[in-house]
């Protein structure tokens, strides 16, 4: 089966970029029309059903918006599953989505990348390419976060999820 075409999309919803949400705009089932399409997933993601296969609402905005599907995937910068408005909305290789994507675990600090040391002082330790960096040990939990979230912002720009510091 072949994937869904512009026009296509064109022909059965309606894209309000501002909400993110699409409407349907069927000739065949009037009754649908002006209805909010798709429903959210166990996953929190909006899915719409269109021509027997569903798609994620928001590669269905790229589509709309942009005449092509995305190459990779399509992160949403204030992480929010179903929050599909297109100024919410960016291409993204996978390892650019996965850093701005909850983190579970923040360690025994309570923020990722600070660890305590044993003799005392905290150590900064980053992810760069897979490959964790030591960036140094530091005297108080404070300077040690923000030299992380230097450098984290540094590696991941745009895409860099951060904590609030304390």
């Amino acid at each position: 089966m072949a994937d869904l075409t512009q026009a296509r999309l064109f022909e059965v919803l309606f894209y309000n970029s501002r909400s993110g949400l699409f409407y349907w705009n069927l000739r065949t089932r009037t009754d649908l029309n002006g209805k909010v399409a798709g429903k959210i997933n166990p996953n929190g993601y909006r899915q719409i059903k269109v021509d027997q296969r569903y798609y994620y609402a928001h590669r269905l905005a790229f589509l709309y918006m942009t005449g092509r599907w995305p190459t990779d995937q399509i992160d949403h910068k204030n992480r929010i599953k179903d929050d599909n408005r297109w100024d919410n909305l960016r291409e993204a290789t996978p390892a650019q989505n996965s850093q701005n994507a909850y983190k579970k675990k923040v360690g025994v600090s309570g923020h990722r990348w600070v660890y305590p040391r044993p003799e005392g002082g905290f150590a900064v330790f980053v992810k760069d390419h897979g490959h964790q960096v030591y960036l140094g040990t530091f005297g108080n939990k404070k300077e040690a976060i923000n030299v992380a979230m230097c450098a984290i912002k540094q590696r991941h720009g745009s895409f860099a999820a951060l904590e609030e510091s304390d």
